[in-house]
């Protein structure tokens, strides 16, 4: 399968991505379970971050972000 990547701007405060951090590894983690090989990360100095998948097309790849 095709890796596809999701770059993300860090357009809120820290405090407010916080809050959102164990969601989203629950989302990374049921990617991971259903054979997608997610991969995560968050840029501390610039901000947002980058979610690495893989996915059979360019359409699943879409309806997974």
């Amino acid at each position: 399968m095709p890796w596809f990547v999701k770059i993300e701007q860090g357009i809120v405060e820290k405090p407010v991505f916080d809050q959102y951090v164990p969601a989203h590894r629950a989302y990374v983690r049921e990617l991971i379970s259903k054979g997608h090989r997610a991969k995560t990360g968050y840029w501390a100095r610039r901000g947002g971050g980058m979610l690495m998948f893989e996915a059979s097309s360019m359409d699943e790849a879409k309806a997974i972000v």
